[in-house]
């Protein structure tokens, strides 16, 4: 299904994953079920495939853009929908992989993103009467 649809789950997974380091650093020290060092280990490898998904979905994101860049005059339809979730799951990924790093930039940029979820909106053709 994720192969006939166009969009793209890879930021979703990103911060769904960092937020998995964050619980099994938590966790596995308070259970004993794994050594105290799995946690960190797991927080440490959540972390990177984290940010490798979010390069991914930087990729989707370019080629998304592109696409509709080269279909001039776009007017809004319901496919919309499509493209608005991807950013908004993109824009929740930078803002968390901004608060794992303390990174004041992944922070500003996660933010004007959320901030121009709608942006595609304003920049469709309204249709004719």
């Amino acid at each position: 299904m994720i192969a006939l649809n166009q969009d793209s789950p890879l930021p979703d997974c990103s911060s769904s994953i960092l937020n998995l380091g964050r619980a099994a650093r938590a966790n596995f020290a308070q259970t004993k079920l794994l050594h105290d060092v799995a946690g960190d280990v797991m927080y440490v490898l959540g972390f990177f495939i984290g940010l490798i998904m979010w390069g991914f979905g930087l990729v989707w994101l370019v080629f998304a853009l592109a696409s509709i860049y080269q279909s001039k005059p776009f007017q809004f339809n319901m496919g919309w929908w499509g493209f608005t979730f991807p950013l908004g799951v993109f824009s929740i990924s930078t803002i968390t992989l901004g608060v794992e790093m303390s990174s004041t930039f992944f922070r500003i940029l996660g933010t004007v993103r959320e901030k121009t979820v709608f942006m595609p909106t304003a920049l469709t053709r309204k249709p004719d009467p």
